[in-house]
């Protein structure tokens, strides 16, 4: 999140916390005969206001959270990754599949891919960092790599080699449990994607 588009936003919305309060301070100056006319539109301006407030302590809390996981993640991770890069010391897990369900991204959650692997099993992968490393790698892909550090197992990234695979099926994340919504994954598990993707889905009683 850059701090120029963060600063932008956050300008919008005091700005338009700004015109309410403005807005608000012209109603108390109403005459009376028109207190009928003003009630309702006070309330709406204060609602309204009550939501402009919170999505901009949203976007200023959301940039200091990333701002500290960025620091901590150039701190502490890229070190082991540069140090395991240069031993040549990585654990690679090599994903073939003949066909994926993307499940789209919700909030900043990550998307979620569910790949047929093949022997009626299938590949789960849920979370942000489940993305190719390079935006000139297709993704999702018939064949990538999931390596990570071969001594303490830090995250590297996925290399995808094979060709862009299309999804059979794009499904909503609040189609998905609650438990899968917020939920990091990366699981083999028996079963087609048609069949593993029932298992994860919301189901509403009729």
């Amino acid at each position: 999140i850059s701090s120029w588009h963060t600063l932008k936003w956050a300008v919008v919305w005091a700005s338009v916390l700004v015109v309410l309060a403005l807005l608000g301070g012209l109603l108390l100056g109403v005459p009376e005969s028109y207190a009928i006319l003003a009630v309702p539109i006070a309330v709406a301006l204060i609602v309204t206001w009550i939501i402009c407030l919170f999505a901009l302590t949203t976007i200023v809390s959301g940039y200091f959270r990333w701002r500290r996981y960025a620091r901590d993640f150039h701190r502490n991770t890229v070190p082991r990754i540069r140090a395991a890069l240069e031993r040549g010391r990585v654990s690679s897990k090599h994903v073939a599949a003949d066909s994926v369900i993307v499940i789209e991204e919700f909030e900043d959650e990550g998307a979620g891919y569910i790949f047929d692997v093949g022997e009626g099993k299938s590949l789960i992968l849920k979370g942000q960092q489940y993305c190719a490393i390079s935006d000139d790698m297709p993704w999702p892909a018939s064949e990538f790599e999931i390596v990570r550090s071969a001594d303490s197992g830090v995250w590297i990234g996925i290399f995808s080699s094979g060709s862009p695979l299309e999804p059979s099926r794009t499904v909503k994340m609040e189609d998905c449990s609650e438990g899968f919504v917020w939920a990091d994954m990366e699981e083999v598990v028996q079963g087609a994607s048609e069949e593993v993707l029932e298992t994860i889905r919301r189901h509403t009683r009729k």
